[in-house]
């Protein structure tokens, strides 16, 4: 992270790099221990299972002489004799399907191979059973066709292929469906890990001859598709002028957003703001007859000053996936947007989608792996609660914001790389207001149904959306909602997380076109961000960590430094012939008059066998403090929690000058110890330092610390053992 750049009077935002030291790593203790899901089950004939699925695998003639089959353990995938049974059949790991059962693939002549093994007591000891990919498997439990002859489906291909394989692959199964007169609707191959799908119109049995025909189809359902969008209650409060852009080349140098919503309409105020326009086939008009995606716009572009003299802060790209309430396979939409658009690097999403829940988790889970792989940042709202769910709750005797815990946020916006953007109320008029200002919005959405989060928080944060009460049966916001342009060019007050999630879309995307030469990880503009947040003042349980501060994006408030510093992890490795977990630290020297201290840290990962969303590594953070041996504990926040984002602060009244020392260890979850080699973590950081009594040179200490004393050297320590 090359350069810096700070004064007392302007920017409080200092770039290093942590240093890289390695710990031993212990090995595994304890031997074979029978996994409880298989206690009290009788062992089949391995033999004739064997037997049925070389038999199943063969029938439908591979030409590349591919095998693709379950391997169901008697332990833990993670377990190091799950390893060993999959080096007996010579075989690559796909997938971990559930904690015993691993997707793989090898020759089918390894397999035959294997089987001869059977004869090896350990071997035999290990596997409970084998199985080719049946059509249970691969459909959907809930897809069904009794309401209709053809559906729209997405047919998986086998996970992990490799970009080659998976593109070899899509061909052939275009090949069959063209053949088959079967409308194809789309595709999608991921460069990175080569998983890969098919939108196709299909009917049942095209579906079944489909999977007949090839072994290498691993799921199918439904294709997801948005939730209509119902205009909010919205009050005309004016109409946007042109005079706000009526230079356009004033606007060329702004940072681009990407917004896939209804498409953008060229109304005065946003002519000169929208860089491009494209629309995902089928459809083919560019403008917003939906009325969503230009309001969106407009707060992109704006902020929430629309209504006032500003100038834009952001260009628009309109990626439009959305038309007369249908919409387009979002994994689709995105992978093109990130594909066409090199030179943007934020992408914003205020449509949310419905499908089964096996449709939606595999959506997200690619989403989460693109957003990753592509090093973007991508938003998606959370969503919000429908108003006859809020009278529903009321009735009940649920009062706000106590409801809100039931509504969890929407797919695809708990994925882990995806920033989840909540609401909260600026204003309030009670009673007629359900919040309160500086609160949860009343429609906001909290939290995540999904326990392989662990403890990640979703929303990560939350932005102006508006506040409402209810009159005659809907949403009112009037006065208390947010500014933003119709379709038609007038301004209007409106509601939503759609409203929220370009406000921060816009922050990021301006903190990315300030810093990218010194942070390149998408984590570290995040959490530049994240430091900036602070929390509501009512009900700060469900805005995870805040709504962000505009006036801290690129300069502090005077008595406040922010250290920022990034980093890409191996989660374990050797070094001298040992394994080892390498851990980063960094080194701060803090001044005397600095009285709190708070770090924040994002990270993601490329760990790419679980095929649905779930945290699969996280870090812990160690502190040093100058004069005390060992690590000291935050005043809030808890170092090893298990999730995506970090929020810790360290208060001290006295001795607190000196170098402090962050250690940062990488930690899996759930993964095998085989596999970490593998995987890298990509993290950013920020360490912020307030003084309880501002003073000039505060900055210069800070930097004039970092130079002293070169290389950093920590005492290794075992870490304990991992999950």
């Amino acid at each position: 992270m090359p350069g810096n750049k700070q004064t007392d009077q302007g920017e409080q935002h200092i770039f290093l790099e942590p240093s890289r030291t390695y710990s031993p790593k212990p090995s595994h203790k304890g031997g074979y221990v029978p996994s409880e899901y298989h206690a009290n089950e009788s062992e089949p004939s391995i033999e004739s299972q064997f037997e049925k699925t070389i038999s199943a695998i063969e029938s439908k003639k591979p030409s590349d002489n591919a095998a693709y089959y379950v391997l169901d353990l008697k332990v833990s995938t993670k377990h190091p004799n799950a390893l060993q049974v999959v080096k007996r059949f010579n075989a690559k790991i796909l997938s971990e399907l559930s904690e015993n059962e691993l997707l793989v693939t090898s020759s089918i002549d390894q397999l035959k191979i294997a089987k001869m093994a059977l004869q090896i007591k350990s071997f035999r000891k290990n596997l409970f059973n084998i199985h080719e990919i049946v059509l249970s498997d691969i459909l959907d439990p809930d897809l069904s066709f009794k309401d209709s002859n053809q559906k729209i489906l997405t047919i998986y291909l086998m996970p992990n292929l490799g970009f080659a394989k998976a593109k070899e692959y899509v061909e052939k199964v275009k090949r069959h469906l063209s053949q088959s007169n079967i409308p194809i609707k789309g595709f999608f191959i991921n460069e990175q890990t080569g998983d890969a799908y098919i939108d196709a119109l299909v009917e049942e049995d095209q579906l079944c001859a489909l999977v007949s025909s090839f072994d290498f189809i691993f799921r199918a359902h439904e294709t997801i598709h948005a939730q209509s969008i119902e205009p909010t209650s919205q009050m005309s409060v004016g109409t946007a002028t042109k005079e706000k852009n009526s230079n356009p080349q004033n606007f060329s140098n702004l940072p681009k957003i990407c917004l896939l919503d209804t498409g953008v309409n060229l109304v005065p105020s946003l002519a000169n703001v929208v860089a491009d326009r494209y629309v995902e086939p089928p459809f083919t008009d560019l403008d917003d007859c939906d009325n969503h995606g230009t309001s969106v716009a407009s707060l992109a572009a704006y902020g929430d000053t629309i209504s006032q003299p500003f100038p834009p802060r952001a260009r628009i790209i309109s990626h439009k996936i959305m038309h007369n309430k249908k919409s387009v396979n979002i994994v689709t939409a995105l992978a093109n947007a990130v594909s066409m658009y090199p030179d943007c690097k934020t992408f914003s999403c205020s449509v949310n989608y419905t499908a089964t829940k096996l449709a939606l988790k595999l959506a997200t889970g690619m989403i989460d792996k693109l957003s990753q792989n592509s090093n973007s940042l991508v938003v998606f709202s959370a969503g919000n609660i429908e108003v006859d769910d809020v009278k529903d709750a009321i009735l009940q005797g649920s009062k706000y914001p106590d409801y809100i815990n039931e509504a969890a946020v929407f797919h695809p916006s708990d994925a882990p790389s995806v920033f989840s953007v909540g609401a909260y109320s600026k204003f309030s008029d009670p009673p007629r207001s359900i919040a309160p200002s500086d609160a949860p919005a009343p429609f906001t959405r909290f939290g995540t149904n999904l326990k392989e989060l662990k403890n990640c928080p979703k929303p990560e944060l939350v932005e102006h959306g508006g506040n409402a009460g209810i009159l005659n049966g809907a949403f009112d916001c009037t006065k208390i909602g947010i500014s933003v342009v119709s379709n038609t060019g007038s301004i209007v007050e409106g509601i939503g997380t759609s409203f929220s999630a370009p406000l921060v879309s816009s922050h990021l995307a301006r903190l990315w076109d300030r810093y990218h030469v010194q942070a390149r990880n998408s984590e570290t503009i995040k959490a530049i961000l994240l430091s900036t947040c602070r929390l509501t003042q009512n009900h700060p349980k469900y805005v995870g960590l805040g709504m962000p501060n505009e006036t801290e994006l690129f300069s502090s408030r005077f008595g406040v430094i922010r250290v920022v510093f990034e980093g890409n992890l191996p989660l374990s490795g050797t070094a001298g012939g040992a394994n080892v977990i390498p851990t980063d630290e960094v080194k701060v020297f803090v001044p005397a008059d600095v009285t709190t201290i708070e770090l924040f840290l994002v990270h993601s990962d490329n760990y790419t066998l679980s095929p649905f969303p779930k945290l699969n590594t996280y870090l812990s953070v160690e502190v040093e403090k100058p004069g005390k041996g060992g690590s000291v504990c935050p005043s809030f926040g808890l170092p090893c929690a298990q999730t995506h984002v970090k929020h810790l602060i360290y208060r001290y009244k006295r001795n607190i000058k000196g170098d402090w020392f962050f250690r940062i260890v990488p930690h899996p979850v759930g993964i095998s110890t085989a596999q970490r080699s593998n995987v890298t973590i990509r993290y950013g950081g920020v360490i912020k330092l307030v003084t309880k009594r501002p003073r000039f040179g505060l900055g210069q200490s800070v930097i004039s610390g970092l130079r002293r004393g070169g290389k950093i050297k920590i005492s290794s320590k075992p870490s304990e053992g991992e999950n």
